[in-house]
Protein backbone atom coordinates (compact mmCIF):
# COMPACT_ATOMS: atom_id res chain seq x y z
CA UNK A 1 0.00 0.00 0.00
CA UNK A 2 1.34 3.44 -0.96
CA UNK A 3 2.46 5.59 1.99
CA UNK A 4 1.87 9.34 1.98
CA UNK A 5 5.09 11.22 2.78
CA UNK A 6 5.74 14.95 3.09
CA UNK A 7 9.11 16.16 1.77
CA UNK A 8 10.08 19.50 3.36
CA UNK A 9 12.88 21.50 1.77
CA UNK A 10 14.51 23.29 4.69
CA UNK A 11 17.74 24.68 3.28
CA UNK A 12 21.34 23.66 3.72
CA UNK A 13 24.29 22.75 1.50
CA UNK A 14 22.27 20.08 -0.26
CA UNK A 15 20.30 22.69 -2.26
CA UNK A 16 22.87 25.50 -2.51
CA UNK A 17 24.45 26.84 -5.70
CA UNK A 18 28.04 27.83 -6.42
CA UNK A 19 28.52 31.59 -6.70
CA UNK A 20 31.53 33.54 -7.98
CA UNK A 21 31.93 37.10 -6.69
CA UNK A 22 33.62 40.07 -8.36
CA UNK A 23 36.99 39.02 -6.89
CA UNK A 24 36.79 35.54 -8.37
CA UNK A 25 36.04 33.81 -5.04
CA UNK A 26 33.74 30.83 -5.35
CA UNK A 27 31.42 29.76 -2.54
CA UNK A 28 27.97 28.33 -1.96
CA UNK A 29 24.87 30.49 -1.57
CA UNK A 30 21.20 29.62 -0.96
CA UNK A 31 19.29 29.08 -4.19
CA UNK A 32 16.61 31.66 -4.93
CA UNK A 33 14.48 29.21 -6.89
CA UNK A 34 13.66 25.99 -4.94
CA UNK A 35 12.29 24.47 -8.12
CA UNK A 36 15.89 23.84 -9.23
CA UNK A 37 16.41 21.46 -6.33
CA UNK A 38 13.05 19.81 -6.89
CA UNK A 39 14.08 19.04 -10.46
CA UNK A 40 17.51 17.77 -9.38
CA UNK A 41 15.96 15.42 -6.81
CA UNK A 42 13.20 14.15 -9.11
CA UNK A 43 15.17 11.09 -10.19
CA UNK A 44 15.59 9.91 -6.59
CA UNK A 45 11.94 10.48 -5.76
CA UNK A 46 10.81 8.59 -8.85
CA UNK A 47 12.50 5.44 -7.54
CA UNK A 48 9.78 5.29 -4.87
CA UNK A 49 6.85 5.42 -7.31
CA UNK A 50 4.24 2.91 -6.17
CA UNK A 51 5.78 2.71 -2.70
CA UNK A 52 5.54 6.32 -1.54
CA UNK A 53 3.26 9.18 -2.49
CA UNK A 54 5.70 12.06 -2.01
CA UNK A 55 4.47 15.64 -1.72
CA UNK A 56 7.26 18.22 -1.89
CA UNK A 57 6.95 21.54 -0.07
CA UNK A 58 9.36 24.44 0.20
CA UNK A 59 10.00 26.09 3.58
CA UNK A 60 13.36 27.87 3.30
CA UNK A 61 16.67 27.85 1.43
CA UNK A 62 18.64 29.55 4.21
CA UNK A 63 22.04 28.37 5.34
CA UNK A 64 21.65 26.43 8.58
CA UNK A 65 24.06 28.76 10.40
CA UNK A 66 21.22 31.30 10.16
CA UNK A 67 18.64 29.02 11.79
CA UNK A 68 17.03 30.38 14.96
CA UNK A 69 14.59 28.90 17.51
CA UNK A 70 11.62 30.41 15.66
CA UNK A 71 12.55 28.21 12.69
CA UNK A 72 12.31 25.14 14.94
CA UNK A 73 8.84 26.18 16.06
CA UNK A 74 7.67 26.77 12.51
CA UNK A 75 9.01 23.42 11.37
CA UNK A 76 7.51 21.57 14.33
CA UNK A 77 4.08 23.12 13.75
CA UNK A 78 4.21 22.19 10.07
CA UNK A 79 4.99 18.57 10.95
CA UNK A 80 2.26 18.48 13.59
CA UNK A 81 -0.23 19.66 10.97
CA UNK A 82 1.03 17.03 8.55
CA UNK A 83 0.46 14.31 11.15
CA UNK A 84 -2.75 15.46 12.82
CA UNK A 85 -4.70 17.14 10.02
CA UNK A 86 -3.31 15.99 6.69
CA UNK A 87 -2.66 12.38 7.78
CA UNK A 88 0.82 12.03 6.37
CA UNK A 89 2.53 8.81 7.40
CA UNK A 90 6.06 10.20 7.44
CA UNK A 91 8.10 13.36 6.87
CA UNK A 92 11.53 13.84 5.28
CA UNK A 93 13.36 17.12 5.96
CA UNK A 94 16.45 18.49 4.24
CA UNK A 95 18.73 20.59 6.46
CA UNK A 96 22.19 22.11 6.61
CA UNK A 97 24.78 20.24 8.63
CA UNK A 98 25.94 23.12 10.87
CA UNK A 99 22.82 23.15 13.04
CA UNK A 100 21.18 19.88 12.03
CA UNK A 101 21.79 18.35 15.47
CA UNK A 102 20.08 21.31 17.12
CA UNK A 103 17.05 21.11 14.85
CA UNK A 104 16.73 17.35 15.28
CA UNK A 105 16.84 17.83 19.05
CA UNK A 106 14.28 20.63 18.87
CA UNK A 107 11.91 18.51 16.80
CA UNK A 108 12.36 15.64 19.25
CA UNK A 109 11.18 17.76 22.18
CA UNK A 110 8.50 19.71 20.32
CA UNK A 111 6.94 16.67 18.65
CA UNK A 112 7.14 14.13 21.48
CA UNK A 113 6.19 16.51 24.29
CA UNK A 114 6.94 16.48 28.01
CA UNK A 115 5.24 13.23 29.04
CA UNK A 116 8.03 10.65 29.41
CA UNK A 117 5.41 7.88 29.56
CA UNK A 118 4.06 8.56 26.08
CA UNK A 119 4.46 10.67 22.96
CA UNK A 120 2.36 12.98 20.83
CA UNK A 121 4.30 11.78 17.77
CA UNK A 122 2.92 8.80 15.87
CA UNK A 123 4.84 9.00 12.56
CA UNK A 124 8.55 8.82 11.66
CA UNK A 125 10.54 11.96 10.82
CA UNK A 126 13.86 11.70 8.98
CA UNK A 127 16.28 14.60 8.60
CA UNK A 128 19.11 14.50 6.10
CA UNK A 129 21.50 16.78 4.25
CA UNK A 130 24.80 16.54 2.45
CA UNK A 131 28.38 17.70 2.55
CA UNK A 132 28.29 18.69 -1.11
CA UNK A 133 25.57 20.42 -3.08
CA UNK A 134 23.34 18.18 -5.16
CA UNK A 135 24.78 19.95 -8.21
CA UNK A 136 28.43 19.20 -7.34
CA UNK A 137 30.53 16.43 -8.81
CA UNK A 138 30.82 13.45 -6.48
CA UNK A 139 28.01 14.73 -4.26
CA UNK A 140 26.65 12.66 -1.40
CA UNK A 141 23.24 14.29 -1.80
CA UNK A 142 21.66 11.57 -3.95
CA UNK A 143 22.81 8.78 -1.63
CA UNK A 144 21.54 10.54 1.48
CA UNK A 145 18.21 11.48 -0.09
CA UNK A 146 17.61 7.95 -1.29
CA UNK A 147 18.26 6.41 2.11
CA UNK A 148 16.24 9.11 3.88
CA UNK A 149 13.17 8.00 1.94
CA UNK A 150 14.18 4.37 2.36
CA UNK A 151 14.39 4.99 6.11
CA UNK A 152 10.95 6.64 6.19
CA UNK A 153 9.35 3.83 4.20
CA UNK A 154 10.81 1.13 6.40
CA UNK A 155 10.11 3.08 9.60
CA UNK A 156 6.45 3.35 8.56
CA UNK A 157 6.29 -0.40 8.03
CA UNK A 158 7.84 -1.05 11.45
CA UNK A 159 5.65 1.39 13.39
CA UNK A 160 8.52 3.71 14.33
CA UNK A 161 7.41 7.12 15.57
CA UNK A 162 10.57 9.11 16.25
CA UNK A 163 12.93 11.78 14.92
CA UNK A 164 15.76 10.15 12.99
CA UNK A 165 18.85 11.50 11.25
CA UNK A 166 20.12 9.75 8.14
CA UNK A 167 23.63 10.51 6.90
CA UNK A 168 25.96 8.42 4.77
CA UNK A 169 25.44 4.82 5.91
CA UNK A 170 24.03 5.53 9.36
CA UNK A 171 20.62 6.23 10.86
CA UNK A 172 20.87 7.94 14.25
CA UNK A 173 18.56 9.11 17.02
CA UNK A 174 17.59 12.76 16.60
CA UNK A 175 18.28 13.55 20.25
CA UNK A 176 21.69 11.84 20.27
CA UNK A 177 23.41 12.97 17.10
CA UNK A 178 26.39 15.35 16.85
CA UNK A 179 28.36 16.74 13.93
CA UNK A 180 31.90 15.35 13.85
CA UNK A 181 33.30 16.47 10.50
CA UNK A 182 33.11 19.57 8.34
CA UNK A 183 33.92 17.72 5.11
CA UNK A 184 33.83 13.90 5.49
CA UNK A 185 30.72 12.15 4.23
CA UNK A 186 30.46 10.47 7.65
CA UNK A 187 29.63 13.87 9.09
CA UNK A 188 27.56 12.76 12.10
CA UNK A 189 27.91 10.33 14.97
CA UNK A 190 26.05 9.15 18.05
CA UNK A 191 28.81 8.67 20.64
CA UNK A 192 26.59 7.93 23.66
CA UNK A 193 23.85 5.85 22.06
CA UNK A 194 23.77 3.02 19.50
CA UNK A 195 22.92 3.86 15.92
CA UNK A 196 19.29 3.20 15.03
CA UNK A 197 20.20 1.68 11.70
CA UNK A 198 22.84 1.22 9.05
CA UNK A 199 23.24 0.46 5.37
CA UNK A 200 25.01 -2.77 4.55
CA UNK A 201 25.38 -3.98 0.96
CA UNK A 202 22.68 -1.50 -0.08
CA UNK A 203 20.24 -2.91 2.46
CA UNK A 204 18.87 -0.86 5.34
CA UNK A 205 18.59 -2.35 8.83
CA UNK A 206 16.71 -0.55 11.63
CA UNK A 207 16.59 -1.41 15.35
CA UNK A 208 13.01 -0.78 16.45
CA UNK A 209 13.87 -1.41 20.11
CA UNK A 210 16.04 1.75 20.22
CA UNK A 211 13.31 4.23 19.28
CA UNK A 212 9.83 5.42 20.14
CA UNK A 213 7.00 3.48 18.49
CA UNK A 214 3.47 4.42 17.45
CA UNK A 215 1.87 2.30 20.18
CA UNK A 216 3.08 4.90 22.74
CA UNK A 217 1.01 7.64 21.09
CA UNK A 218 -0.86 9.90 23.51
CA UNK A 219 -2.90 12.63 21.79
CA UNK A 220 -2.60 16.10 23.27
CA UNK A 221 -3.88 19.57 22.51
CA UNK A 222 -1.01 21.18 24.42
CA UNK A 223 1.60 22.20 21.86
CA UNK A 224 5.02 22.55 23.51
CA UNK A 225 6.84 23.96 20.50
CA UNK A 226 8.41 27.15 21.85
CA UNK A 227 12.07 27.82 22.64
CA UNK A 228 13.54 30.65 24.72
CA UNK A 229 16.71 32.35 23.46
CA UNK A 230 17.86 33.95 26.73
CA UNK A 231 20.51 31.31 27.33
CA UNK A 232 24.26 31.83 27.51
CA UNK A 233 26.62 28.97 26.69
CA UNK A 234 30.35 29.37 27.36
CA UNK A 235 33.38 27.15 26.91
CA UNK A 236 35.50 26.55 29.97
CA UNK A 237 39.11 27.52 29.26
CA UNK A 238 42.11 27.83 31.60
CA UNK A 239 42.12 31.30 33.08
CA UNK A 240 38.48 32.14 32.34
CA UNK A 241 37.77 35.33 34.30
CA UNK A 242 34.70 34.94 36.58
CA UNK A 243 34.15 38.72 36.51
CA UNK A 244 33.05 38.48 32.87
CA UNK A 245 30.30 36.01 33.73
CA UNK A 246 29.35 37.98 36.84
CA UNK A 247 28.85 41.09 34.71
CA UNK A 248 26.38 39.20 32.51
CA UNK A 249 24.51 37.85 35.53
CA UNK A 250 24.26 41.35 37.03
CA UNK A 251 22.51 42.59 33.87
CA UNK A 252 19.69 40.03 34.30
CA UNK A 253 19.75 39.32 30.57
CA UNK A 254 19.78 35.54 30.73
CA UNK A 255 17.51 32.81 32.05
CA UNK A 256 20.12 30.03 32.10
CA UNK A 257 23.89 29.55 31.95
CA UNK A 258 25.56 26.54 30.32
CA UNK A 259 29.22 25.87 31.07
CA UNK A 260 30.85 23.43 28.68
CA UNK A 261 33.42 21.80 30.95
CA UNK A 262 36.54 19.94 29.88
CA UNK A 263 34.83 16.54 30.16
CA UNK A 264 33.45 15.22 33.45
CA UNK A 265 31.65 18.30 34.78
CA UNK A 266 34.45 19.82 36.83
CA UNK A 267 34.69 23.57 37.55
CA UNK A 268 37.75 25.57 38.65
CA UNK A 269 37.51 26.14 42.38
CA UNK A 270 40.80 27.79 43.32
CA UNK A 271 42.41 31.24 43.28
CA UNK A 272 41.18 34.01 40.96
CA UNK A 273 39.54 31.63 38.49
CA UNK A 274 37.22 30.09 41.10
CA UNK A 275 33.79 29.78 39.45
CA UNK A 276 31.92 28.47 42.49
CA UNK A 277 30.84 31.99 43.58
CA UNK A 278 29.34 32.41 40.10
CA UNK A 279 27.20 29.30 40.62
CA UNK A 280 26.10 30.58 44.02
CA UNK A 281 25.24 34.04 42.65
CA UNK A 282 23.27 32.56 39.75
CA UNK A 283 21.29 30.32 42.08
CA UNK A 284 20.35 33.32 44.24
CA UNK A 285 19.00 34.95 41.07
CA UNK A 286 17.12 31.74 40.20
CA UNK A 287 19.34 31.28 37.13
CA UNK A 288 20.29 27.61 36.71
CA UNK A 289 23.90 26.76 35.87
CA UNK A 290 24.31 23.61 33.79
CA UNK A 291 27.46 21.52 33.46
CA UNK A 292 27.97 19.80 30.14
CA UNK A 293 31.04 18.64 28.24
CA UNK A 294 33.17 19.75 25.32
CA UNK A 295 34.05 16.09 24.79
CA UNK A 296 31.60 14.18 22.61
CA UNK A 297 31.68 10.85 24.43
CA UNK A 298 31.46 12.04 28.01
CA UNK A 299 29.33 11.86 31.12
CA UNK A 300 29.28 15.31 32.74
CA UNK A 301 28.01 14.04 36.08
CA UNK A 302 30.31 16.21 38.17
CA UNK A 303 30.47 13.36 40.66
CA UNK A 304 33.84 11.78 39.89
CA UNK A 305 36.28 14.48 41.06
CA UNK A 306 36.51 17.04 43.85
CA UNK A 307 36.09 20.10 41.56
CA UNK A 308 32.90 18.59 40.21
CA UNK A 309 31.50 17.75 43.63
CA UNK A 310 32.22 21.29 44.82
CA UNK A 311 30.27 22.61 41.83
CA UNK A 312 27.33 20.35 42.64
CA UNK A 313 27.39 21.47 46.28
CA UNK A 314 27.31 25.08 45.08
CA UNK A 315 24.15 24.33 43.07
CA UNK A 316 25.36 23.50 39.55
CA UNK A 317 23.23 21.05 37.56
CA UNK A 318 24.91 18.07 35.84
CA UNK A 319 23.81 17.14 32.32
CA UNK A 320 25.31 13.62 32.27
CA UNK A 321 25.66 12.09 28.79
CA UNK A 322 23.32 14.49 27.01
CA UNK A 323 25.01 16.12 24.02
CA UNK A 324 25.89 19.79 23.98
CA UNK A 325 23.25 20.43 21.31
CA UNK A 326 20.54 18.60 23.25
CA UNK A 327 21.37 20.43 26.47
CA UNK A 328 21.09 23.86 24.80
CA UNK A 329 17.83 22.97 23.06
CA UNK A 330 16.30 21.16 26.03
CA UNK A 331 16.85 24.15 28.31
CA UNK A 332 15.41 26.51 25.69
CA UNK A 333 12.38 24.20 25.40
CA UNK A 334 11.89 23.88 29.16
CA UNK A 335 11.94 27.66 29.58
CA UNK A 336 9.96 28.41 26.43
CA UNK A 337 7.07 26.21 27.50
CA UNK A 338 7.12 27.13 31.21
CA UNK A 339 8.01 23.60 32.28
CA UNK A 340 10.44 24.73 34.97
CA UNK A 341 10.21 27.59 37.46
CA UNK A 342 13.13 27.01 39.82
CA UNK A 343 16.69 25.68 39.93
CA UNK A 344 15.28 22.56 41.62
CA UNK A 345 12.83 22.07 38.73
CA UNK A 346 15.67 22.25 36.23
CA UNK A 347 17.75 19.81 38.26
CA UNK A 348 14.93 17.30 38.09
CA UNK A 349 14.26 17.97 34.39
CA UNK A 350 17.88 17.34 33.41
CA UNK A 351 17.54 13.92 35.03
CA UNK A 352 14.34 13.21 33.08
CA UNK A 353 14.56 11.30 29.83
CA UNK A 354 11.79 12.95 27.82
CA UNK A 355 12.63 11.88 24.27
CA UNK A 356 15.53 9.42 24.48
CA UNK A 357 18.16 12.10 25.09
CA UNK A 358 19.51 10.67 28.35
CA UNK A 359 20.91 7.31 29.46
CA UNK A 360 19.62 6.10 32.81
CA UNK A 361 22.97 4.50 33.68
CA UNK A 362 24.77 7.84 33.32
CA UNK A 363 23.05 9.42 36.33
CA UNK A 364 24.09 9.65 39.92
CA UNK A 365 21.34 9.56 42.57
CA UNK A 366 19.67 12.95 42.99
CA UNK A 367 20.95 14.74 46.09
CA UNK A 368 19.77 18.24 46.95
CA UNK A 369 22.70 20.12 48.49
Amino acid sequence: MTKKVLFLLHGGTISQLEHQDENGHKYLIPAKDPELFTQAAAGILSRFNGELEIVTEFMTTKDSSNMIPEDWTELALRIKKAQNEELYEGVVVTHGTDTLAYTSAALSFALHGSNPNGSSLRIPICITGSQKSIYAQGTDAYHNLYYAFKTISQACDEGIADVLVNFDKDVMHGARVIKVSESNYTAFASPNYPNIGHVNQQKLFLSRSLVNTEDRFLPTTNDQVHFDDRILSIDLTPGLNPAIIEAVLDKDLIKALIIRTYAAGNLPSERKNNLLPIVTLAKKKNIPVFLTSKVAAANASGADYEPGMKALHAGAIPCFDQTEAVVAVKIAWLIGNDLCNSVEDFNEAMRTNYVGELSSNSQEPLVQF
